[in-house]
């Protein structure tokens, strides 16, 4: 199979502290351990791929919605490879707060330093709170987690909805 816009299929290239020889990888894909990904073209057709390399240096993300589940695992991780994260959430009762709050407490009980992990209760559609975020913080990166669940609560109350999903997304690309 020809694909005609090949040249424009990135790829990404292996990072210098990659360790092909253990992950037992094919002859007919690479495989990048650490968290990278590769694009397997196999039985494609392509005559150039460009190449991105991964971005491997430290980051200070931020990590919007870093309470929830899926956040706050988000956050261990990139503590875990050596970068800093800051979390705003607004701890909202979608479901349990406490829940919430234990995800928080655990991610501060493994990274107590203050420097390392910067914790923020509040609303993202809050355009004082996440300028003086921007401004004290500076995160470098940011991974937008923070949004209302749910399709029947949607429904019944759209305009929360609007207000934190539309809203919130629009404020952090304009800060960002």
């Amino acid at each position: 199979m020809k694909l005609p816009n090949a040249t424009n299929l990135p790829s990404l290239a292996p990072s210098e502290d990659d360790d092909t020889s253990s992950t037992g990888s094919s002859t007919n894909q690479t495989s990048i351990p650490n968290s990278t990904a590769s694009i397997d073209l196999t039985g494609f057709d392509v005559e150039k791929q460009t190449v991105i390399s991964p971005h491997t240096a430290h980051k200070k993300v931020l990590v919007t919605g870093g309470a929830g589940f899926i956040g706050s695992h988000v956050a261990q991780l990139l503590l875990d490879r050596g970068d800093d994260v800051v979390i705003i959430d607004e701890m909202n009762d979608y479901y349990d707060v406490s829940i919430k709050e234990e995800n928080l407490r655990l991610l501060r009980e493994a990274y107590p330093d203050e420097k390392r992990l910067s914790i923020h209760r509040g609303d993202i559609c809050d355009e004082a709170l996440m300028l003086r975020i921007f401004e004290t913080e500076r995160p470098e990166w940011v991974c937008h987690m923070a949004a209302r669940a749910g399709v029947r609560p949607s429904i019944q109350d759209p305009y929360v909805y609007i207000h934190s999903n539309i809203q919130g997304t629009t404020r952090l690309m304009d800060l960002s």
